[in-house]
């Protein structure tokens, strides 16, 4: 394949990067459980609060559960006036069941254990013997993941879901924990307007998802900042309208842009393209290799059009020149008349010499100077006396003659140039003609094997996936559990 032809594939049909993974998570994390307990009291009034719910008596035999999403527990304990001694403890939690124990049965002295420290004053503890130990207690309350975690605003919307960053102790009078690096989590954002969200989130940035609007259509792919600051559709994903129609290929601030695969809503998938979230005419590589050898032609006849307009002035030039030299052969043998005769009267007769006194030349070098330069002169002088003794009519029709000699042969030279320049062209345009042919059936065959690969990449995306607009795009028969549904 040409080398420019191999580079126009790679621009409009592999350039959209197509990724291995298009659906994320479709629900969020199932909630972990947290179970607190201990053995002696250490304050008689102490309270303790797990996350965002109300502190609560934290009294020996009894324990604690609570739903809490996987990621950093916050544990407050607080004295008899909420305020004094009060303890904050950050424990790491895991999917399944998470424990911390505060005394002395499971080791140590009066301290913490926990099945995932993270900080605080806490040690790894046993989740076996943590399990035994909270048969021995009653359970004395439970938090709802509702209470623990509440909603937070993320992106201009409401944020539901493991927080997207770390959290860590604070030491300052406003607030025991402060927020750390941003983490990767799946989480789900109700935004204004009904729009809706579930996917992944790092920090404030929205990285891939789901999204749900009024008008019915759905997005899945990735998402990123827009050029104004909010986020949005930026990458590639795909876009199901409600009458089942499909787009799958790139997205740039918040719309469908670039060449794509389209499907669904009664048509076969094939190569699309959108500009600006509307359809456009998708880039041929047989049209624009065509375009490409016609510039390329076009510049080929020019040069030589070029080439031959240069000749052609400079010979349209010699032939003015001649035809004014026909025109005024008689004022221009006067004229040479006049020059010769004042040129060769001290040439062809002897003259007085005029001694120059001041030239600092002796007398003798003076003369023999002016004899040298007389000699110089002489074949040339004598050849004029010759030709001047002819009648001045027959010399001035003997100039003429010359001067048409030069013209007829320019208006040969021309006429034969004229026949070579009719046979470059003939040959370069059986060269281009030829050389056209050929990429265009080259470029031709690229592109139909392009297309094919984009909707067979597409095709090995959504094959394990089949719902949301998936089937749409596979070019196969509908089989069971196919659904254009994306809820």
């Amino acid at each position: 394949m040409t080398t420019w032809i191999a580079a126009l594939v790679a621009l409009l049909f592999a350039g959209s990067s197509i990724r291995a993974q298009v659906d994320p998570p479709s629900q969020l994390p199932a909630p972990a459980k947290f179970y607190v307990s201990m053995d002696k009291d250490f304050t008689k009034c102490a309270k303790i609060a797990i996350g965002d719910a109300s502190p609560v008596p934290f009294r020996t035999r009894v324990y604690y559960v609570a739903d809490l999403w996987p990621g950093t527990a916050v544990v407050r304990l607080t004295g008899c006036n909420n305020r004094s001694g009060r303890m904050t403890y950050l424990f790491n939690v895991e999917s399944g069941e998470n424990f911390a124990y505060l005394g002395t049965e499971m080791g140590g002295g009066f301290q913490w254990s926990s099945s995932h420290p993270v900080q605080g004053n806490a040690n790894q503890g046993n989740t076996a013997q943590a399990i035994a130990f909270l048969t021995k207690r009653r359970r004395g309350g439970e938090w709802s993941l509702s209470q623990t975690s509440a909603p937070i605003q993320l992106a201009g919307g409401t944020y539901t879901g493991p927080l997207p960053y770390e959290v860590k102790l604070a030491y300052s009078l406003d607030s025991d924990i402060e927020r750390g690096p941003p983490r990767a989590v799946v989480g789900q954002i109700a935004f204004p307007g009904d729009v809706r969200f579930l996917g992944q989130v790092k920090g404030d940035t929205l990285v891939s998802g789901r999204a749900s609007y009024p008008d019915g259509s759905t997005y899945i792919g990735e998402f990123g900042r827009m050029k104004n600051g909010q986020q949005g559709r930026i990458g590639f994903g795909r876009l199901v309208q409600p009458d089942g129609s499909v787009f799958m290929g790139q997205f740039d601030g918040n719309q469908a842009t670039g060449i794509g695969v389209c499907g669904g809503g009664g048509a076969a998938p094939a190569i699309c393209s959108r500009e600006k979230g509307k359809g456009a005419e998708t880039p041929s590589i047989a049209s624009s290799a065509a375009k490409a050898v016609a510039a390329r032609e076009a510049e080929q006849k020019e040069a030589l059009a070029e080439r031959q307009r240069i000749v052609a002035t400079a010979a349209d030039r010699k032939a003015t020149t001649l035809a004014g030299a026909k025109k005024s052969a008689a004022s221009s043998l006067k004229r040479e008349d006049r020059e010769m005769e004042r040129e060769c009267s001290c040439v062809l007769k002897a003259c007085l010499a005029v001694i120059d006194t001041k030239s600092g030349k002796s007398e003798k070098e003076q003369l023999l100077s002016m004899e040298r330069a007389r000699l110089r002169q002489l074949p040339r002088c004598k050849a004029w006396q010759g030709t001047a003794t002819a009648p001045f009519l027959e010399r001035v029709a003997a100039r003429e003659r010359e001067v048409q000699a030069e013209i007829d042969a320019l208006a040969a030279e021309r006429v034969r140039r004229e026949q070579q320049d009719r046979a470059a062209l003939a040959a370069l345009a059986a060269r281009q003609k030829a050389e056209r042919d050929r990429l265009t059936r080259e470029a031709a065959a690229a592109e139909a094997q392009a297309r094919q690969a984009k909707l067979d990449r597409i095709a090995k995306i959504c094959r394990p996936v089949r719902s949301c607009g998936c089937g749409a795009l596979l070019g196969e028969k509908p089989k069971p559990g196919d659904t254009a549904s994306c809820q």
